[in-house]
């Protein structure tokens, strides 16, 4: 288990990545993998980003558990 401030600081670099991702102007072109990059791709790294963000948050105590429930 991390510490209290290893996990703060994972949460903010989180916060910062998914700021850059979500406002990056998209270039359209090749990704890391070879092929075009779709929103698709994005989507999907922003939906871990928040999943991460989210079980960071339970772990500090930033969240109540209740108020996550039936929310995704």
């Amino acid at each position: 288990m991390a510490t209290k401030a290893e996990m703060q600081a994972e949460l903010a670099g989180l916060e910062a990545r998914k700021k850059a991702i979500i406002t990056d102007e998209w270039v359209s072109g090749v990704g890391s993998n070879g092929r075009s990059v779709q929103y698709g791709d994005r989507a999907k790294q922003i939906d871990l980003i928040d999943r991460r963000i989210q079980e960071l948050k339970l772990a500090l105590g930033q969240f109540r558990r209740g108020y996550l429930v039936g929310r995704r």
